[in-house]
């Protein structure tokens, strides 16, 4: 164990993401990035079946910064997903702390989101497939 290190946390992901558009990933770094662990990439997976398996990557050994937008792959509708944080060619991880649902929408949204930048904002827009 590190004293100086931890704990590695994946931030709640809150109500709901819609599937096909861009979502912000956090993640409390909690200096794994830095000596003595030096875990400088992540890779960030999601699970459909409240975490029992991870079978899709959203990002792979990307900075471990603690952000990260990642594309939500099209066609998926969950009630029980989650996030899960691994260090790229390293041994610890971390999966958000409860599900969330991933579905998609029925009636044309625009919404802002915060980007990974201070004060910035990531823009998306979203309407439904046509019928």
């Amino acid at each position: 164990m590190v004293s100086t290190a931890g704990p590695f946390t994946v931030a709640p992901e809150g109500t709901g993401w819609q599937p096909g558009n861009d979502q912000q990933v956090s993640w409390a770094v909690a200096a794994t990035d830095q000596a003595p662990i030096n875990a400088t990439q992540v890779d960030i997976l999601l699970s459909t079946d409240g975490g029992l398996t991870f079978p899709t990557t959203l990002a792979a050994a990307t900075p471990n910064d603690g952000c990260q937008i990642v594309r939500i792959p099209a066609g998926l509708n969950t009630t029980t997903a989650r996030i899960k944080i691994q260090a790229t060619e390293n041994i610890f991880f971390a999966i958000s702390p409860q599900n969330f649902s991933i579905q998609a929408l029925s009636a044309p949204t625009f919404y802002l989101t915060p980007a990974c930048l201070p004060g910035a904002f990531w823009r998306s827009a979203q309407a439904p497939p046509p019928r």
